[in-house]
């Protein structure tokens, strides 16, 4: 009897949608974390003491952008996440390079903006 109730709990978790937040407070932390990602400028200039620091702040505080507000957004934020991350720990002193990734970063921000923008409806 305890494996049936077990399995019903476990059903019913698993398609929650509101365990996800809503849009309108989700979109605050998520501009709240994208505006304050350092640009090209502040990475060069800060150095590996500076995205070390980095590394530390965003595993401390991008675990709040998940879940994402909806299923269509997980997988960008996902890899906005990740990519962030990646940014700050590979720390690259290559400006090109660092344009180059950053430039990516701003792919999925754009797309995670954009859907926020289809999703806007609370």
């Amino acid at each position: 009897m305890l494996v049936v109730g077990s399995l019903v709990v476990i059903g019913s978790a698993c398609g929650r949608q509101d365990d996800r937040p809503p849009v309108s407070a989700w979109r605050a932390t998520w501009e709240a974390e994208r505006d304050a990602y350092p640009d090209a400028s502040e990475l060069l200039a800060g150095g590996t003491e500076f995205c070390d620091g980095l590394v530390g702040e965003l595993r401390v505080r991008l675990p709040e952008l998940r879940p994402a507000p909806t299923e269509a957004l997980d997988d960008a934020v996902h890899a906005w996440i990740n990519h962030a991350q990646t940014i700050a720990f590979e720390c690259s002193h290559d400006p090109s390079d660092l344009d180059e990734a950053l430039a990516v970063l701003a792919i999925l921000e754009a797309e995670i903006d954009a859907g926020l923008s289809a999703d806007s409806v609370d």
